[in-house]
């Protein structure tokens, strides 16, 4: 497991699923069901969770490497952060 909290750029479905994603140049598809995380505490303690769900999926490359992500979209930042990456 990769520690990432960095900026990605996330395509989603019109329910906010994760579709599609770009990280460290490499386009990876969503290729399984993504699964909703628990909410994460860690953020600031001195606010509330954010109510925005975070997601893990597979992201598939055009090289049929995958991946497994964790990311959440930050609202108050409008963007997604990749949490963790797992190999």
């Amino acid at each position: 497991m990769t520690l990432v909290r960095e900026a990605i750029a996330v395509w989603t479905d019109h329910e906010g699923v994760p579709k599609r994603i770009v990280w460290v140049g490499r386009r990876y598809r969503v290729s399984d069901t993504p699964t909703l995380l628990e909410s994460d505490y860690d953020y600031v303690p001195m606010h509330p969770p954010t109510a925005h769900p975070g997601w893990r999926f597979q992201g598939t490359d055009e090289s049929h490497d995958s991946l497994m992500f964790e990311a959440r979209y930050v609202a108050s930042r409008d963007e997604w952060l990749l949490l963790r990456v797992y190999k």
